[in-house]
């Protein structure tokens, strides 16, 4: 008989809704301890009187497996691939009123390539939240695995190389992700870039992803710049597309920021040409942004001198404003009294601008630089001279 049955809840008796309720709360409640002390590999086998739709979700790097057959099929093949597989139950949980998570350490040398965080050969140990889903007459109806981002676990060897195999898969999920950035923040900077090999190649990819961005950010603060190259060179021939993207946009920003000049040069001269287009993109400024604060002064005099004649429209700009603000905050004096000249040559001068909802900001960094005067008092010059 399935578990639930023999607590009893296959026998309730048609009472009131509210005591019906809390009956079936409290022989939940027993079935949850019931689970608890319960062995699991009686649990798992208990699944197979479980709902006929039932899947098992290996939430971390997307793989399900639905209804009974590949269920049957997905216990089958876990058994010959990891022989000496030992499961424990650490602590149980109640979640919801028909659902209830298991702590769970799962220990195991793996002899069939099946599991993607087993390496092949090598014992290996993880921590699992199982969470049992139940349907309404309290059959098993979804379980679903995630893996814990437990550090002392992500710094072992064999751990290690269970996340490298598996880095593109994890890169795609949220849960994974956050266990890829777990193991490349705690692992030696030797095993960093073993972590991720299996992303080389495949950088333009990742980049786009909503999750796998975060783990190459990480990659990119954490590694040391010799790890890094190949993040770079596979942005070669497209950094201006992948300024005006939402989440590679901000792997240009990482490269700019932690990476040396000599490194980075190539996608700066690539996004030089386009720079008062991108100033006035929702992502691209702020990757002009970081090319002006962490770009040199070379670097910094090129952005200038694009922007230059265009910085009375770019200060009323939306996004184009905090890049002729970051220019005055940064650029060496000769290039902040060019940009203060043609702001205030400018229709309407800097007092059109102070009232402009966006170039307001632009005239605090000027008065904060100490070239406000300078650039009114050329304003009111020229306009006398006129």
């Amino acid at each position: 008989e399935p578990l639930l049955a023999q607590a009893g809840l296959a026998q309730l008796d048609d009472g009131s809704s509210e005591a019906r309720g809390f009956e079936v709360k409290a022989n939940f409640e027993e079935v949850v301890e019931e689970m608890l002390r319960r062995d699991v590999q009686a649990m798992i086998a208990r699944t197979g009187k479980a709902t006929p739709n039932r899947a098992i979700t290996f939430v971390d790097f997307g793989r399900s497996f639905k209804g009974h057959r590949e269920v049957v099929a997905m216990k089958s093949r876990i058994c010959r691939a990891m022989p000496d597989m030992a499961v424990s139950v650490e602590d149980c949980m109640q979640i919801g009123p028909r659902a209830a998570e298991l702590k769970v350490t799962w220990t195991g040398t793996q002899r069939e390539d099946f599991l993607p965080f087993f390496p092949c050969g090598k014992k290996a140990t993880w921590q699992l939240r199982v969470r049992y889903c139940f349907d309404a007459a309290f059959k098993v109806e979804e379980i679903t695995l995630h893996f814990d981002p437990v550090v002392p676990l992500t710094r072992q060897p064999s751990n290690l190389e269970g996340l490298a195999r598996s880095a593109l898969q994890l890169a795609s999920t949220a849960s994974g992700s956050r266990l890829l950035q777990v193991g490349l923040e705690n692992a030696a900077k030797d095993n960093q870039r073993m972590i991720l090999g299996q992303v080389q190649g495949h950088v333009w990819e990742v980049s786009a992803s909503p999750h796998g961005n975060h783990v190459l950010q990480l990659f990119i603060a954490a590694a040391p710049h010799s790890l890094v190259t190949f993040v770079a060179d596979e942005f070669r021939g497209r950094a201006a597309s992948a300024a005006k993207h939402m989440t590679r946009s901000r792997i240009l920003e990482r490269l700019l920021e932690y990476c040396p000049l000599g490194l980075t040069m190539p996608l700066i001269e690539e996004l030089l040409p386009s720079v008062v287009i991108l100033s006035q993109h929702r992502f691209g400024n702020f990757v002009i942004q970081r090319m002006i604060e962490h770009g040199g002064e070379a670097v910094r005099r090129g952005v200038a001198q694009a922007i230059s004649p265009h910085a009375f429209e770019l200060a009323r700009c939306q996004y184009g404003n905090a890049v002729v603000g970051s220019a005055i905050r940064h650029c060496a004096s000769e290039e902040q009294q060019q940009l203060a000249k043609e702001l205030a040559g400018g229709l309407g001068g800097l007092r059109k601008l102070h009232r402009d909802k966006h170039a307001s900001f632009v005239v605090r960094q000027l008065k904060i630089a100490g070239v406000f005067c300078a650039s009114a008092d050329t304003g009111r010059r020229s306009r006398r001279a006129a």
